[in-house]
């Protein structure tokens, strides 16, 4: 349709001299292209580079074009804010060492925690948890002003699986970092807020039993699958749906396989427990940061 109302077939349009009544120059441009579409289609293979210049000509004319540029945009920004490393910016100044030459050799709160003490602990797991959530309800609130509710919440998801992914692998420490807990506890906190109270319950109870942080975490992964896919009930399958049914899975999956050296010292009853505080080491520091899972 041209900006007149008139179907493209219908809007005569001349490259050289266009119609005033066909809209704006770039409308223009896409009347008599698609025009030119319309004539060659009878006689030009329809071929990969046919079909994708035109591909693009819609785009930069739709809305479209905008909807992904601001995701790209949002997930760009949330993979970098994603990666800031409070873990390891806390270790440098008040550890004045790498904190992944200590104890785990991880970045996160709870290695922090063990290291330095549970109130350095604590500002770490806030910090990681509020740059999982910034991207993620910015994005949502830059969204949903401006294109429909499936658009934003897609974009809202992308956004805030790149924030955990850049907690996990951030470009500050050569893609070394941490597993994404906390991260992923400010994500999921704007996107399903009761399937998030359901693993922090879930956290709360296994941590509370067995002192073990680890199996805390993956317990409350595995709790917001579950809880989620049963709050989307038959419409898991849904196209619409489909963004929040893979996140669902995927997010809580990357989480667990993460915690894969965990689930070995905890099969071997190994793994550390809250209580026991590692204490800065000088042996640790002559080994490779962040290979200890």
């Amino acid at each position: 349709m041209a900006a007149s109302g008139k179907p493209v077939a219908d809007c005569e349009v001349n490259f050289t001299m266009p119609k005033t009544d066909c809209g704006p120059p770039i409308f223009r441009i896409s009347c008599f292209l698609r025009f030119q579409r319309i004539q060659l289609s009878a006689t030009l293979p329809h071929t990969v580079v046919y079909r994708t210049f035109f591909l693009v000509v819609d785009l930069f004319v739709s809305g479209t074009f905008k909807m992904v540029s601001l995701t790209v945009l949002c997930c760009l920004v949330a993979f970098v804010v994603g990666g800031i490393p409070f873990g390891y910016l806390v270790g440098r100044a008040i550890l004045k060492d790498d904190i992944r030459k200590h104890g785990s050799g991880n970045i996160g709160a709870t290695n922090v925690a063990r290291v330095i003490g549970w109130k350095w602990g604590s500002l770490v797991l806030v910090l990681d948890a509020i740059k999982g959530l910034l991207p993620t309800l910015g994005t949502r609130l830059l969204m949903a002003s401006r294109f429909s509710e499936d658009a934003a919440q897609t974009a809202t998801i992308l956004a805030g699986i790149t924030a955990i992914l850049g907690h996990m692998y951030p470009i500050w420490l050569k893609l070394r970092g941490g597993k994404g807990v906390a991260t992923a506890l400010g994500v999921v906190l704007v996107i399903s807020p009761v399937a998030s109270l359901v693993a922090l319950v879930l956290f709360s109870i296994v941590v509370g039993t067995t002192k073990i942080v680890a199996a805390a975490s993956i317990a409350a992964a595995t709790g917001f699958a579950i809880t989620q896919l049963i709050l989307l009930g038959s419409q898991v399958f849904d196209i619409a749906k489909l963004p929040l049914t893979l996140f669902s899975v995927i997010v809580p999956a990357l989480i667990i396989w993460k915690h894969r050296s965990n689930i070995g010292r905890i099969l071997r009853g190994e793994e550390n427990r809250i209580g026991k505080r590692s204490p800065p080491s000088s042996t640790t520091s002559l080994e490779t940061p962040g290979t200890k899972g």
